[in-house]
């Protein structure tokens, strides 16, 4: 087996819960790999392991800022809407609220799941 498919095997592997690394090395040194190859094959699986980390973490992100910007946008649209009809009453104008509109507009186009 070549040596990203050790990396591949073991990094899913170690994902699911089923081997930790000290069971992965054990596991490479029963194999007959020397000590600097197994070395290198947990650096990689680890690095391997904390880059899907910090997708899931960018995913988680991007959707809070999605949820932000249907919030801004929802938050625009019944304030402008609200003052126009005279469901909130401020006399005889109305309060167009641009900001929170395009803020939301702008923030659900850019992190869209």
């Amino acid at each position: 087996m070549d040596k990203s498919k050790i990396i591949d095997h073991y990094t899913e592997e170690i994902a699911s819960g089923r081997k930790d690394f000290g069971q992965v090395r054990a596991d490479l040194k029963t194999l007959g790999h020397e000590d600097e190859y197994i070395d290198q094959v947990i650096r990689y699986i680890d690095n391997k392991l904390i880059a899907g980390d910090f997708q899931k973490v960018g995913k988680k992100l991007n959707r809070e800022y999605f949820y932000v910007g249907i919030f801004l946008l929802a938050a625009g649209l019944i304030s402008t809407l609200g003052t126009y009809f005279g469901i909130i009453d401020i006399g005889n104008v109305y309060v167009i609220t641009y900001g929170p509109i395009a803020a939301g507009l702008g923030l659900i186009v850019k992190f869209r799941p």
